[in-house]
């Protein structure tokens, strides 16, 4: 699993670290959703 600085494998693994951070988000956004609705 080693990037040897090709920018398409920079660019893949920046995809992925950006689409963690907004499944993230919208696993607290739906959460908060829940809480809010279901109190």
């Amino acid at each position: 699993m080693a990037a040897y600085g090709r920018p398409d494998s920079l660019r893949f693994s920046y995809a992925k670290l950006a689409l963690y951070l907004v499944l993230k988000r919208f696993l607290l956004y739906s959460r908060m959703f829940f809480n809010f609705f279901f109190y």
